[in-house]
């Protein structure tokens, strides 16, 4: 993006770059292990772990859902089957689920953003989905797995 700029005869560091950043945070490799083949997990990777799902292709996966399908054009929450679901949750695979999130313990999430912020991202928003499959006493703790990723991103920059 940098590049980008400077070929436009821009300031790259007049400009900030930010990111929304899907993630499974837990010190518990087994929770993220859980997370990763959760139903709900999986049919959002199907839908949202690529903006286009076409995009999978390209990583030599097959989309799970139908050709030209696309959330931000054909998803209407309350008019999809849940049998289309299902369809779409049974042809989610494990690879997709894994690398449609950074995962692993706040250390490990903050490591491979941390790359990106050497890079030059300064401003991240966290989107924990761990929180929606953990018991509801552990989903609370979510937010503060977020702060100590945030914390140790702070540190870095």
């Amino acid at each position: 993006l940098k590049q980008m700029l400077r070929d436009k005869g821009r300031d790259p560091e007049a400009f900030g770059f930010g990111a929304f950043c899907t993630i499974l945070a837990h010190e518990d490799r087994a929770v993220i292990d859980r997370a990763l083949d959760n139903p709900l997990i999986r049919w959002l990777s199907a839908i949202v772990g690529r903006v286009n799902p076409a995009e999978w292709q390209k990583e030599g996966i097959t989309t799970a859902t139908p050709e030209g399908w696309t959330y931000f054009m054909k998803f209407a929450p309350y008019d999809t089957s849940p049998e289309f679901v299902q369809e779409v949750v049974a042809k989610t695979t494990r690879a997709m689920a894994e690398k449609s999130y950074l995962h692993g313990s706040p250390a490990e999430v903050a490591n491979q953003l941390g790359a990106y912020v050497d890079a030059g991202l300064n401003w991240v928003c966290l989107v924990d989905y761990t929180a929606m499959v953990l018991e509801p006493a552990d989903a609370a703790s979510s937010l503060t797995r977020m702060i100590e990723i945030c914390a140790q991103l702070k540190n870095r920059s």
